[in-house]
């Protein structure tokens, strides 16, 4: 079962091990550096000790969240992980009184799109990322 990783759970996981599982499993360029604090703004799936999913929501503003790095070990795809850890962070930026949740999906990454319209999220404007990829803006409310 999805948690939010805090301080005091037995799936407490270490922002080393959270750098390391999205540099690896994810489809991000370069390599993610997880702050000290920023570990508590991650929600986990732990399975016999080994991460297999992850997910940040972090609060931006006074209404709005932004999601971040939804990465799911590939021998755990397509069993409704990440809908599940979606709808956990969904909840976890509603008890932060965040009324709106937003993410960033690259251009033809139709798993993720998928995903997201099915968890009632729309997509709303497009631009070219940093990196020179176009990325879409898909939000709801929470």
């Amino acid at each position: 079962m999805a948690t939010l990783n805090k301080r005091n759970t037995e799936s407490l996981v270490t922002r080393d091990e959270l750098s390391s599982f999205i540099d690896r499993y994810g489809d991000l360029p370069g390599e993610v550096t997880i702050g000290l604090g920023a570990v508590r703004l991650y929600c986990t799936e732990v399975r016999a000790g080994r991460l297999i999913a992850c997910v940040k929501i972090q609060p931006i503003n006074w209404y709005q969240a932004d999601l971040s790095h939804l990465v799911v070990h590939p021998e755990y795809r397509r069993h409704g992980i990440a809908h599940s850890l979606l709808g956990i962070a969904c909840q976890r930026a509603r008890a932060d009184d965040c009324c709106l949740v937003q993410a960033t999906i690259c251009h033809n990454n139709v798993p993720a799109e998928n995903l997201f319209r099915a968890s009632g999220f729309m997509s709303s404007v497009s631009f070219v990322g940093l990196s020179g990829r176009t990325l879409f803006v898909w939000s709801r409310s929470v």
